[in-house]
């Protein structure tokens, strides 16, 4: 029997421009649904453009990304057009759907939403449409305190168990 640890990785990008290349871990994401590229928050370059009706997503291999009781932040920039009440999703990461296992970044009733599974913090502002917005979830493992951040103003903010999941 032999047995792998994870290696630590403390950074990841994925620009998604014009294709779904990591730049430092090579942690590359394969494409689902045939989503089409766009023309980026600065106006050179490209991002990825998703359709929810379409099912489009990013997924990225089986690699573990250790998020598991430690600080992260996992942060975006987004153009949402025409949210609505349910979730649209930014970042997942579902070891299991029990309660600090399944971490889900989203959109909530048009508003930021980050959650660990039964252990979740909703922002309070709501999404502008047709705009770039710069989104983040984190979490501090020393303070315990879990925050959404929109456009670099904290939204809300919360003592918080930490994530447990290990994919």
């Amino acid at each position: 029997t032999s047995t792998t640890t994870a290696a630590f990785i403390d950074q990841a990008f994925w620009p998604l421009d014009n294709n779904t290349l990591e730049l430092y871990n090579g942690l590359n994401g394969v494409l689902s649904g045939t989503p089409s590229y766009t023309t980026s928050f600065l106006g050179y370059g490209a991002a990825i453009s998703l359709s929810q009706a379409s099912s489009q997503y990013v997924y990225i291999s089986p690699t573990v990304i250790p998020l598991d009781s430690r600080s992260f932040t996992i942060e975006a920039w987004i153009y949402p057009i025409g949210f609505t009440a349910s979730d649209f999703g930014i970042f997942g990461q579902c070891q299991a759907t029990i309660t600090n296992r399944c971490l889900h970044f989203t959109s909530r009733n048009i508003m930021l939403y980050c959650g660990f599974f039964a252990n979740d913090i909703a922002g309070v502002t709501t999404l502008t449409m047709n705009a770039w917005s710069h989104v983040a979830c984190v979490y501090d493992s020393t303070a315990r305190i879990q925050q959404v951040w929109l456009n670099g103003v904290l939204d809300a903010s919360r003592s918080a168990s930490p994530y447990q999941g290990l994919y």
